[in-house]
């Protein structure tokens, strides 16, 4: 089975080469390895998984929220829960085209783990602020107990 797939890894690679570049202007040794990479395992989701810090504690309802049973039916399927996936989901369901009334579209995430768990999770930019930057605007513009606050 894993000879079959690799010639077909490798077929499906050499058909697209053939559209990207001149026959023979690829070298074989790269085929090989990217032939290499197409079937194997990627190992995901990955066993022990990294956890930021603005993950710790779970969210109590949120972070394993999922239906009891998969739908047999979907008009959409969004894999992943992290920035993409949540923000494609909730752009399927608010559009009125696609579905609305007594006929909304039917969408399902899968998610390996918890909500946001994979890249979106490991992300820990969204945690530095710059009020320590501002603060002192902040006090002119809305005085310092208001500052305070949005501190």
């Amino acid at each position: 089975m894993a000879d079959a797939r690799t010639q077909k890894a490798k077929d499906r690679l050499l058909a697209v080469a053939k559209v990207l570049q001149p026959p023979g202007s690829m070298p074989k040794a790269f085929i090989e390895r990217l032939s290499a990479c197409l079937v194997a395992d990627p190992l995901l989701p990955r066993p022990n998984p990294s956890t930021s810090l603005w993950q710790e504690p779970p969210h109590p309802t949120l972070a394993t929220v999922q239906s009891p049973n998969l739908p047999s039916y979907a008009d959409f399927v969004v894999i992943g829960s992290g920035i993409t996936g949540c923000s494609v989901t909730k752009s399927l369901l608010e559009n009125e085209i696609l579905g609305s009334g007594n006929n909304p579209s039917q969408v399902v995430v899968l998610e390996a783990r918890n909500l946001c768990s994979g890249a979106t999770g490991r992300n820990g930019g969204q945690l530095v602020s710059p009020v320590g930057h501002t603060f002192a605007g902040l006090v002119e513009r809305f005085g310092k107990a208001t500052a305070m606050e949005m501190a």
